[in-house]
């Protein structure tokens, strides 16, 4: 008897951090352990109608425009019906035009009015969505009408092998000793969180702390990752806060490591997109040994102590955390602790490795012929709350 094969197409939006933690991380983790499953991605969409007569899932990104839908309703979704693959769509953020804020140089990309319809069609026609949170999944429950059952939840997880071995406590101590009269405080912000083209009257994920950087930079040594303020523009003229280009996704946790920070700081506003993202930075924080101070909101808010509303309590954090190098490393410690071992919000920890098992339970499901009878059933009975168990 031969041996079942699992034969996957992943179709990624990007080459940055999206794709790489909900598609190519995922995809690259289980080819080790699992030579059953086999997965071919590709950035451009495949037409060839045999070519997916072997396949079990296909697995879209992040797809939006006319072309996409197009290609998803005319072609994908019709081909799935009559060769039995799963179409999965994964997103893992708020898409809808007004929810983006108008800072987010991303919010221009999706200002086509066919696209919420063409996301809501391909989300109904999906037999699954993956997202990263619950309050993802609620968003597209609630404001694309997606049932609950088809939505299914995978947080963001760190590949070891990635940020792992980054972790040194000895060179931790050393850097605390080295900065601790003028720590190091880093910003690695994408140009997501800036008004870079000054659309929003410089008003964005950083506005909030601009004035606090600007009091204190005798104080602290700030440092950005990427890109430059617009409000601190003269502060990087004057050479008094660092401006460090970006980085490629594989070398990121090195470009971190390398800044040599005493802790990472990460502002966000307080609306509908910013309150859907993940704990990611957070993570690769505590992984690297680095103590993360972050904004006092959902993607945070639970996991952690170290937080701020506005910059009296940033300032308290900062107080409290350089105030002794014992306490500095036993927040550095326990940090470390979790992401290797777990609590009660991740039992295995925060590892990729220890956390394989739903995307090896998605990537593995029975061929869908052979259940054609249960996601009708579901399809026609969403207010029941019928769900297929993978």
């Amino acid at each position: 008897m031969s041996e079942q094969v699992f034969n996957i197409l992943q179709n990624p939006a990007d080459v940055g951090g999206c794709s790489h933690y909900r598609m190519r991380f995922p995809e690259w983790a289980l080819q080790t352990i699992r030579r059953d499953i086999r997965f071919v991605s590709s950035m451009k969409l495949i037409c060839y109608p045999d070519f997916f007569r072997d396949i079990r899932v296909v697995r879209l990104q992040r797809q939006v425009s006319n072309a996409q839908a197009d290609y998803f309703l005319k072609f994908l979704y019709p081909l799935s019906n009559s060769l039995g693959f799963w179409i999965v769509y994964e997103i893992d953020d708020v898409i809808g035009y007004e929810d983006i804020p108008a800072y987010n140089h991303a919010k221009e990309a999706f200002g086509n009015e066919k696209f919420f319809s063409n996301v809501q069609n391909m989300l109904n026609c999906s037999d699954f969505i993956t997202v990263t949170t619950d309050n993802l999944k609620n968003y597209y429950h609630t404001k694309y009408g997606i049932p609950e059952a088809k939505i299914i939840v995978i947080p963001n997880y760190l590949p070891r092998w990635w940020v792992g071995e980054a972790y040194q406590p000895d060179r931790i101590i050393e850097l605390y000793q080295d900065n601790i009269k003028k720590p190091r405080i880093l910003l690695p912000l994408s140009s997501s969180h800036y008004d870079l083209k000054n659309v929003n009257n410089n008003v964005d994920d950083l506005s909030g702390i601009t004035d606090f950087i600007r009091s204190t930079c005798q104080k602290y040594q700030w440092c950005f990752i990427g890109h430059c303020p617009r409000q601190l523009e003269d502060l990087a003229r004057d050479k008094k806060i660092e401006i460090w280009p970006g980085s490629d996704l594989l070398n990121y946790p090195r470009e971190l490591y390398m800044k040599k920070p005493n802790v990472i700081l990460a502002p966000l506003q307080d609306n509908v997109f910013n309150r859907a993202k993940s704990n990611i930075k957070l993570l690769e924080s505590w992984a690297l040994g680095v103590p993360a101070i972050v904004q006092n909101l959902e993607p945070y808010a639970k996991y952690t102590d170290s937080l701020f509303s506005n910059n009296n309590e940033l300032q308290n954090q900062l107080d409290s955390l350089f105030s002794d190098k014992k306490r500095y490393m036993k927040i550095v410690k326990n940090n470390r602790r979790i992401v290797d071992f777990g609590d009660k919000h991740a039992p295995n920890g925060w590892w990729l490795e220890k956390n394989l098992g739903k995307w090896n339970q998605l990537f593995t499901i029975n061929q869908k012929t052979l259940r054609l009878d249960i996601r009708k059933k579901m399809n026609e009975s969403n207010e029941k709350g019928l769900t297929i168990d993978l």
